[in-house]
C-alpha cells in the first residue's frame, strides 16, 4: 500500500480528477517539481535543492523532523546537509542521520534547533539528533546505537568525536 500511495500522489498532483482542493493545487504549483503539499514523505533530489525555497531554519521548530517545510525536509536543507557532512565522516552514521526515521518535533534549545529521529521500532537503542544554530552554524550531530557502543557519539566539524553517556537529545526536552 505504501508504494502505491507514494506513486499515486505525484501522478495525481496535476489531475483535477484526484479531487485535490483548489488551495492545495495552488500550493503545489508553487513547490518544486515532484513535491506536493499532500506528499510530505517525498524529499527533493540533492540536485534540485537550489530550486527549493531555503527559508530560515526557525521555520522547522514545532514540526516533525521528517515533515517538509516549504517543500524541503530538514535533513535536505542545504545548511543542515553542509553541517552534517562537515561533521560526520562515518558513512553508516551519515546514512542514518540523513534518513527519514521515526521523528519527534523539532525543538529550540539555547538558540539552536534540536531534531531527533530513530530507527522505527528500536528508538531507545538506536537514535540520532541534529543540533544546529538557526543560521546553520555550530552544528553537532549525536548518534546512539547500543549495538555498537553503549554511549552516544557526538560529531562536530573540526573536532574529534566525543563520547557522552545516554541517548541523543530530543527536541521536546527543556
Amino acid at each position: 500500500m505504501a508504494v502505491y500511495v507514494r506513486w499515486i500522489f505525484p501522478i495525481c498532483a496535476g489531475l483535477a480528477a484526484c479531487g485535490m482542493p483548489a488551495k492545495q493545487a495552488e500550493q503545489n504549483d508553487a513547490m518544486p517539481k515532484g513535491v506536493t503539499a499532500s506528499n510530505s514523505t517525498a524529499s527533493l533530489p540533492v540536485a534540485n535543492l537550489s530550486e527549493a525555497p531555503a527559508g530560515p531554519l526557525s521555520a522547522y521548530v514545532g514540526v516533525p523532523a521528517n515533515q517538509e517545510v516549504a517543500g524541503v525536509l530538514l535533513a535536505d536543507h542545504p545548511l543542515v546537509r553542509e553541517a552534517v557532512n562537515a561533521a560526520v565522516s562515518d558513512p553508516e552514521v551519515l546514512r542514518w542521520v540523513l534518513s527519514q526515521g521515526t521523528a519527534g518535533l523539532v525543538g529550540l534549545q539555547n538558540g539552536r534547533l534540536v531534531a531527533n529521529a530513530c530507527e522505527p521500532h528500536n528508538c531507545g537503542s538506536h537514535n540520532w539528533s541534529i543540533v544546529i544554530g538557526l543560521s546553520g552554524q555550530n552544528g553537532e550531530i549525536c548518534y546512539h546505537n547500543d549495538a555498537h557502543h553503549p554511549a552516544s557519539r557526538w560529531y562536530a566539524a573540526g573536532r574529534p568525536v566525543e563520547t557522552r553517556a545516554g541517548g541523543c537529545p530530543t527536541g521536546e526536552e527543556q
